[in-house]
């Protein structure tokens, strides 16, 4: 079981503009454990209902619901009593679009968080484009893709259109937490504190630590643990540094410290999972 909270698997888009997925998960099933990613996903209940948390957020989405998960926002999901049928629409929003176009900085905006959407909505003309885009996905082609390609951007247009939050709910604050997030995945290996990252960017300690967990889903200090842990875990699978210059590298002076941090969060031990990962480069698996 994978313990990792920020998606490290790169998704294939092919010469499609989106991954489209349907999934089916029976009642009380794990739909996705919780994880975060930089790409932008909607969800449509199909049928049945999903219990989610995203974030501060806590609901329940049924069919006929449209769900959006921003990027680096912490989300996970249960299916409900009677299982859940829904699909899932993976997109870049830069990758529609050309730089220096008209609504390329949008788009980026979009990415990056400055600009968000109501995170469940319902409207029979979304449910529509899914089902249209759907469609375009099964039969491939360059007609398709380009036909789905204007479908996502209309999708995407009522979405802006409709179901962007607010200015007074996206605040500068929002926008300016976007550099919290990116100073810290530059600098999660060294020192850094609490009262550090708030005075750098000129917070007050306490509503730094509630901005970020409404930010993330995370505390500042459980946010810069899982980035250290899971560059660890990349390290002990791809190189054969010791354990204890592992642990140095990724921000981790005292060995046994990390051993009983790394346990905590993947249920096995450092030596353990370099071991595993030496057996299947022997072995080719």
């Amino acid at each position: 079981m994978s313990g990792f909270l920020m998606e490290t698997k790169v998704v294939s888009y092919e010469s499609f503009p989106a991954r489209f997925l349907s999934v089916k998960v029976d009642g009380g099933g794990s739909c996705f454990r919780i994880h975060w990613h930089e790409r932008i996903e909607f969800l449509h209940i199909d049928s049945g209902e999903m219990h989610i948390v995203c974030g501060e957020e806590s609901f329940v989405a049924s069919a006929g619901d449209f769900v959006t998960f921003h990027g680096r926002k912490a989300h996970t999901a249960t299916a409900g009593r009677e299982g859940v049928s829904y699909r899932v629409l993976m997109f870049e929003p830069p990758a529609l679009t050309n730089p220096g176009a008209t609504d390329a900085r949008l788009l980026d905006a979009l990415q990056d968080g400055f600009v968000q959407f109501r995170t469940k909505v319902r409207d029979e003309y979304i449910s529509a484009l899914v089902d249209a885009i759907a469609e375009e996905n099964g039969k491939g082609g360059a007609i398709s893709w380009l036909v789905a390609k204007g479908q996502l951007c209309l999708l995407l247009g009522v979405m802006f259109d409709r179901y962007q939050r607010p200015d007074s709910e996206v605040t500068a604050a929002d926008r300016q937490f976007y550099h919290v997030l990116k100073y810290i995945d530059a600098h999660y290996t060294e020192p850094l504190s609490v009262k550090g990252l708030a005075g750098k960017f000129s917070y007050d300690p306490s509503y730094f630590c509630r901005k970020f967990k409404q930010s993330t889903g995370l505390s500042p200090l459980q946010y810069i643990r899982i980035l250290r842990l899971e560059r660890a875990y990349s390290l002990l699978r791809s190189t054969d540094l010791p354990v204890r210059l592992v642990a140095k590298q990724c921000g981790y002076e005292d060995a046994n410290y990390f051993s009983r941090c790394f346990q905590k969060r993947y249920g096995t031990s450092p030596v353990k999972v370099r071991s595993e990962s030496a057996s299947s480069s022997i072995y080719g698996r």
